[in-house]
């Protein structure tokens, strides 16, 4: 039986096998290549709202859009700083490789809280702002006018404003750029009403204004404290019209209502028609001169003969006047006259 032969290895070329001895020992020797990690990027809300973004194993030159619609920004570095001016809710941030917004390679979004704004007006009409959900530092403008800075929730004893609505807007910046919450106050309207009595004292009465308030009479008249609804028996003006005016502060700037009253001019009073006199141990009484109109006496008095007359009252305005270290032994007259604005009466003396 013939034996089946064996097949034999082919061998390679001495050459193509050398070649590919060091080939593979190339390929062995080239170090392991590690994947590049991922970018993260992260956003932080600062005090006053702004907002930081931070990119973490990303490129030195690198671009972000915020929100879809937002502009493809460039930035240079790991950080960029102090984005402002987005609306109460949550914003999506993208960053990428490339100055078109095309090649993504992480994203994060941060959160601008919503906040509200609550105006006060007090008993005196001064306005408290309290600013909940807000930014630490702030400021506020009211009706367009000047931007002031505020800190912490509140901001009180806000004054000046006259009757009528006011709108109050909250910023997180101090050149209100940024706005971030909005109120409105109202400042009641106030009237002053003044009544002359009939014995020429006035009365004022405010209506609509603080419980706690001030006035003036004429522009030159003393800044003068009033509580409740009223201010009676103001007295010493003269005929005339006199203004008065209402305000909601001890210094008189915050004005808040107006009036005037006017003051008749008197007739001079008559003569008084007698003078009573009682006499006591070492007093005397004189009673019985008031006449109409008169608003003061002026009382003199002296010891009979003596044509030496003293001053017992110049501007005395109730009924009688005791008159007391006088002598017993000696007799005295009282004279008695009646004035007021407009003048003096003549002269009434008493019997001896």
């Amino acid at each position: 039986m013939d034996s089946v032969p064996t097949p034999s290895c082919p061998r390679l070329p001495w050459r193509l096998a050398a070649l590919l001895a060091l080939t593979l020992a190339a390929l062995l020797a080239v170090p392991s290549v590690a994947l590049a990690q991922s970018a993260s990027l992260t956003t932080t809300r600062n005090a006053d709202w702004s907002v930081d973004l931070t990119l973490s194993d990303g490129p030195n030159d690198w671009w972000f859009r915020i929100n879809s619609w937002g502009t493809c920004t460039a930035v240079s570095g790991t950080t960029f700083s102090n984005i402002r001016g987005y609306g109460a809710g949550t914003h999506s941030v993208w960053a990428y490789a490339d100055g078109n917004c095309g090649s993504q390679i992480a994203d994060s979004s941060f959160t601008i809280p919503t906040a509200s704004l609550a105006a006060t007006v007090n008993n005196d009409r001064s306005v408290d702002l309290t600013l909940t959900n807000g930014p630490g530092n702030w400021a506020f403008r009211i009706n367009g006018g000047t931007c002031t800075a505020a800190s912490g929730t509140t901001f009180s004893n806000i004054r000046g404003y006259a009757a009528g609505t006011h709108s109050v807007s909250a910023y997180s910046d101090n050149g209100c750029n940024f706005h971030v919450a909005a109120s409105s106050f109202t400042i009641p309207t106030a009237s002053l009403t003044t009544t002359v009595n009939d014995d020429q004292s006035g009365d004022l009465t405010l209506s609509g204004g603080p419980n706690d308030w001030w006035f003036r009479i004429n522009s030159w008249g003393t800044c003068t404290p009033a509580s409740g609804t009223g201010f009676s028996n103001i007295r010493g003006y003269g005929a005339g019209t006199h203004s008065v005016s209402a305000y909601a502060d001890s210094g008189c700037g915050s004005h808040i209502a107006s009036s005037s009253f006017t003051i008749a001019a008197l007739p001079i009073p008559a003569t008084p028609a007698s003078v009573t006199v009682s006499r006591a141990n070492g007093t005397l009484t004189a009673s019985g001169y008031t006449v109409a109109n008169a608003t003061k006496y002026h009382i003199t008095y002296t010891v009979e003969g003596s044509g030496n007359w003293m001053l017992a009252a110049l501007n005395h305005t109730e009924s009688s006047i005791t008159i007391s270290g006088l002598d017993n032994a000696k007799t005295y007259i009282v004279a008695v006259r009646a004035g007021n604005a407009t003048g003096w009466s003549a002269w009434r003396n008493s019997a001896s």
